[in-house]
C-alpha cells in the first residue's frame, strides 16, 4: 500500500510544475502566428517610417545642404519683353547618397528686395548625385515682370554685390528606392555688380570744332570695366553729358555688349564747346586739362527696340569718368589759361 502511494507522489512531483522554458516553448507553439503577425506589423511600420518621414527628410536635407556658384550668366539676344539667358554653374553636395534630382521649373529674383518678385523663369536639368555637377542651360526668357528685372540690373550696375536666389519644386530619387520624394529647391548666391563702372576711362579722344554731317564733335574710345561675372548685350545707348551738373550734350556708344573684364567702345558725341571752354579755364582743371564728366543713360536701342530695363538701369546714377580735355584742345592748337573769373570771356590763344 505504501508503496503505491510512493509511486503517485513521485509521479505527481514530476508532473506538478513546468519550468519558464517548458512555459515558453508551449506559449510559442500555440501563439506562433500571432507573434508572427507581431514581428510583420512592426517591419511594416518601421519600413514605413523610413520611406515616408526619414528618406524624406534626408532627401530635403541634401538638396539643402548642396552649394550652387556660378561661373557665369549671359544675358543676349535682348528685346523689349525678353532676352536669351545663358547660366554656367557647378552643384556641389555630398555625394554619399546616390540620388537623381528631377528636372524643374525654377524662378530668378533679387533675394533681399522686398517683395522677391520673381523676373524670370527657368527649367532646369536633372542633376544627378555627384560631388560636383554641371548645370548649363540657355534658354529664351520672357520677362515675368518689369520692374523686378529693372531693378534686378539697377542693383547689378551700383552695387559691389548682390544676392540672387533660384527657387522651385521637384522631386528626388534616392538609389534603390523606386518613390520619388517631393524635395524643395533654392539656393542664394552672391554676385559681384559692375560697382556703377568705376574706373571707367577715356584713354583716347579727340574734339572737333566743326560737327560732322552728324552733328559729333567728339570722339574717342571709351574703356569700361566690368568686375561681375555677368554678360550683358545693351545695344546702342545714349547718355547724358554732365559737367558740374549741367546738361552739355549727348554721348552715343553704339553696339554696347559689356563682358567681363575691360570693354573698349568707340563712342561719339554732341557737346556744347562753350561750358568745356568756360570750365577748363578754372583752377584745378586748367592746370592739367582733365575735366570730370557725368554720364547719365538716356536711351538703349537693341534691334530697333527700346530696353527700358536697361534705359532705366543706365538712368538711375550718373557714371564719372575724366577726359582729358586740354590735350584735345592742344592738338587743335589751342592754349589754356587759368582765369580767376569763373565765367570769364575765353583767353585761349592759338
Amino acid at each position: 500500500m505504501s508503496d503505491k502511494g510512493d509511486r503517485v507522489y513521485e509521479h505527481a512531483e514530476k508532473s506538478g510544475g513546468l519550468t519558464k522554458r517548458q512555459k515558453l516553448r508551449r506559449h510559442c507553439a500555440k501563439w506562433w502566428w500571432a507573434h508572427l503577425i507581431v514581428l510583420l506589423a512592426i517591419t511594416a511600420l518601421v519600413i514605413c517610417l523610413i520611406i515616408f518621414v526619414a528618406v524624406p527628410k534626408i532627401a530635403q536635407q541634401r538638396v539643402d545642404g548642396a552649394d550652387l556658384t556660378i561661373q557665369g550668366i549671359i544675358l543676349s539676344q535682348a528685346q523689349s519683353e525678353n532676352f536669351t539667358m545663358a547660366i554656367n554653374s557647378t552643384l556641389r553636395a555630398d555625394d554619399s547618397i546616390h540620388a537623381v534630382i528631377d528636372p524643374f521649373e525654377g524662378v530668378m529674383f533679387l533675394e533681399d528686395w522686398e517683395p522677391q518678385t520673381p523676373f524670370a523663369r527657368l527649367q532646369f536639368p536633372q542633376t544627378t548625385s555627384a560631388s560636383q555637377s554641371a548645370i548649363n542651360l540657355t534658354q529664351f526668357v520672357d520677362i515675368l515682370d518689369m520692374n523686378a528685372f529693372t531693378v534686378f540690373n539697377t542693383w547689378v550696375l551700383v552695387n559691389e554685390t548682390l544676392r540672387v536666389s533660384v527657387e522651385g519644386d521637384t522631386h528626388l530619387k534616392v538609389n534603390g528606392i523606386s518613390r520619388k520624394y517631393p524635395v524643395h529647391f533654392k539656393k542664394v548666391v552672391e554676385l559681384k555688380g559692375l560697382n556703377n563702372f568705376n574706373g571707367t576711362t577715356v584713354p583716347e579722344s579727340r574734339v572737333q570744332l566743326t560737327p560732322d554731317e552728324n552733328g559729333d564733335n567728339f570722339f574717342g574710345t571709351v574703356a569700361i570695366p566690368n568686375v561681375s561675372l555677368l554678360t550683358f548685350d545693351i545695344g546702342n545707348t545714349t547718355f547724358i553729358n554732365y559737367l558740374q551738373g549741367e546738361d552739355i550734350g549727348r554721348v552715343f556708344v553704339d553696339n554696347m555688349v559689356v563682358r567681363p573684364g575691360i570693354n573698349n567702345f568707340t563712342m561719339h558725341a554732341n557737346i556744347s564747346q562753350t561750358p568745356i571752354l568756360q570750365v577748363i579755364q578754372q583752377r584745378p582743371f586748367c592746370e592739367d586739362g582733365v575735366l570730370p564728366m557725368q554720364l547719365r543713360g538716356e536711351n538703349v536701342i537693341n534691334n530697333g527696340q527700346v530696353l527700358t530695363y536697361y534705359r532705366d538701369s543706365l538712368g538711375s546714377t550718373n557714371q564719372s569718368v575724366d577726359i582729358d580735355v586740354g590735350d584735345d584742345l592742344a592738338e587743335l592748337g589751342l592754349t589754356i589759361t587759368c582765369s580767376d573769373t569763373r565765367r570769364a570771356e575765353l583767353p585761349l590763344v592759338s
